[in-house]
């Protein structure tokens, strides 16, 4: 019995020290002086200006330098929500990951009975988790023409949003498909449960 209390405390542990790692990122995001904005960027057609340029040659492999970007130090609060940054943090998915660790919390919480887990109804906090990595998920794919837009504008129409040359946020339509998967099977076990504990 106290290796399992123990194993759920350690459960406990690693979720709030995921979400404080997420919160001091968005702080630092926030306030920080000397930011910088690092966005991938392309030509205009899309060809990337340096992709055949070999850095160095070596026996079997050649390094290539094929990441073009522009940097912009000290942006607007806007840009530092909304914008995507290979150099840092992306602010809106770290609050989509805090959300889902807050609902992550929120379970351990609500399962009081490791050997019962269908005694609680979890059907909010994994309906919200899921709801949020699909509403994030479109967000960043939503994200992409919005700052091919921006980019050209800003560099007159020379440089476009390079969407290959930044993270892929697709893994976050599958864990919101798992999570309603597990949502699904949830509400089946609580419904059992309620069953047997009616019959009994």
């Amino acid at each position: 019995m106290k290796r399992r209390v123990s194993f759920k405390w350690y459960l406990y542990a690693m979720g709030i020290a995921f979400l404080l790692s997420n919160c001091l990122d968005i702080f630092d995001v926030c306030v920080g002086d000397t930011y910088t904005l690092t966005i991938p960027v392309k030509t205009k057609d899309y060809v990337n200006i340096i992709a055949d340029k070999v850095l160095k040659s070596y026996e079997t492999v050649s390094i290539y330098q094929n990441n073009t970007v522009i940097k912009i130090t000290n942006p607007s609060i806007w840009q530092r929500i909304f914008w995507p940054n290979i150099d840092g943090q992306d602010l809106i998915i770290q609050v989509c990951w805090i959300i889902i660790a807050i609902c992550y919390l929120w379970i351990l919480i609500l399962i009081k009975n490791d050997y019962q887990p269908f005694e609680v109804n979890l059907s909010t906090p994994l309906f919200i988790a899921a709801l949020i990595a699909f509403i994030t998920a479109f967000y960043a794919s939503f994200r992409k023409h919005y700052l091919d837009t921006v980019i050209l504008r800003l560099t007159n129409n020379e440089f476009g949003y390079d969407k290959y040359g930044h993270q892929n946020y697709s893994y976050l339509i599958w864990i919101g498909v798992f999570l309603f998967i597990a949502l699904n099977w949830y509400k089946k076990g609580y419904k059992l449960q309620k069953e047997q504990d009616f019959t009994i």
